[in-house]
């Protein structure tokens, strides 16, 4: 039986390492990614350097002592010459997209046709099938639940459909479709039993049980970036490139196993943070998502674009904030909680989004570049979220230091 997808996605909206401390602090070497031009701000001992400097000398912390802050023995970060601030915001009113033409490219992309069954979001309370159906992963789901349910407004919303797709298009460019074979019916698998990162995995000779058959995961991922750098980047507004962060293996019901690619965008030339949430009531950073699902070898099974931002305004920064400066800077802060053994650094587009509780009438937000310090993550992702992360945030613009728990969805530190 075909699950309708917009009730089971309303239905989960609705129902809701540390070490010891090293023995000395850090010798206070001078760090040579700053030059002659570098800037001192004066109110924080912040060091500032042009953004090519800053992103190509970043890996000269590496073997620097910490007092609460243990390095990674190495780190990839990406090296760019330009960096901006942009303004943002998430709200589908702003009906940036020719929806119907979205749909025609995303169809084309997904099932090589124009979807047949065209219509605006019809979905109301559901029915009891529907609601059978929905129990199935939420036991308590009552239908008093979607009582106060309306169809989006379809300026905001365009859906296409067939008996083996469903097609989803928003005016802000976010983006959700699936096929309807029987692999996609048999994935109940909730906790990855694997993840895998292609800049650091073997992946040759891994291969497991798909649809059937013996399916490698270099098979899957080649399939699954082939997809989304040669038919879905080109329908993306802002994105430069698209980069394979991980692939998640899921278990079926029935001894199969299928595959979530996860993806960053890359805007403007750094990646952007996929950790954080989306039109919370308190303030959060920022998620979107950005992935593909193989249930099925040689197949696209599911593309998830979600809280795609739309980007109203870019402005430059000259200069940021460099990695030893934010990590000393970040030190003297955190001093007083506990030390954080440090998995990955990296220089991404991150936002601190104020919630919707009154202080941010306008729905927007700005991503900064802001140098991310990932502590924890789940080893084991839900299918529905693959990006659960603790992370230290420093500002490389302004130098405002957080520290947000994704799997509480709340700033440990700062955030305020």
């Amino acid at each position: 039986m075909r699950k309708p997808i917009l009730i089971l996605a309303l239905a989960a909206l609705l129902l809701a390492g540390c070490a010891s401390v090293p023995d000395t602090v850090k010798d206070r070497a001078e760090n040579s990614s700053v030059t002659e031009s570098m800037e001192n701000k004066a109110d924080s001992g912040l060091m500032f350097d042009t953004v090519e400097n800053v992103t190509k000398n970043a890996a000269n912390v590496l073997g620097n002592k910490y007092q609460n802050i243990v390095l990674p023995e190495e780190l990839n970060v990406d090296v760019v010459d330009k960096a901006y601030i942009l303004t943002c915001s998430r709200d589908s009113k702003d009906k940036s997209a020719d929806l119907h033409k979205l749909l025609d490219e995303f169809s084309m992309a997904m099932v090589g046709e124009i979807a047949e069954d065209i219509h605006p979001d019809r979905v109301k309370t559901p029915t009891e099938e529907e609601l059978a159906i929905i129990r199935e992963i939420f036991p308590d789901a009552k239908a008093e639940d979607f009582g106060n349910y309306e169809p989006v407004d379809p300026s905001l919303l365009l859906i296409g459909d067939s008996d083996r797709y469903h097609l989803e298009a928003w005016s802000n460019y976010s983006l959700f479709g699936y096929v309807t074979d029987e692999w996609y019916e048999t994935r109940t698998g909730e906790r990855a039993i694997k993840v895998y990162y292609p800049e650091k995995d073997e992946l040759s000779g891994i291969s497991y049980k798909v649809a059937g058959q013996d399916y490698a995961v270099s098979d899957a991922l080649k399939l699954a970036e082939d997809f989304m750098k040669d038919k879905l980047l080109p329908i993306l507004p802002y994105d430069e490139d698209i980069r394979t962060r991980n692939i998640a293996v899921y278990e079926c019901s029935d001894g199969n196993y299928y595959y979530f690619i996860n993806f960053e965008h890359i805007f403007f030339g750094l990646p952007v943070s996929n950790v954080g949430e989306a039109g919370m009531r308190e303030a959060s950073m920022a998620g979107i998502d950005l992935r593909v699902a193989v249930s099925c070898p040689g197949v696209i099974g599911e593309v998830r674009n979600y809280y795609y931002p739309t980007v109203f305004d870019k402005q430059s920064v000259d200069r940021l904030i460099t990695l030893d400066s934010a990590l000393t800077h970040a030190e003297k802060l955190l001093a007083p909680f506990e030390v954080y053994n440090v998995s990955d650094i990296s220089l991404r587009y991150c936002a601190k989004e104020p919630g919707w509780d009154g202080r941010n009438a306008d729905g927007t937000f700005e991503y900064h570049p802001m140098w991310c310090l990932t502590v924890w993550e789940d080893s084991a992702p839900h299918f529905g979220d693959m990006d659960v992360r603790k992370e230290i945030y420093i500002d490389a613009v302004t130098g405002e230091t957080m520290l947000w728990d994704y799997s509480t969805g709340s700033f440990l530190f700062g955030g305020a």
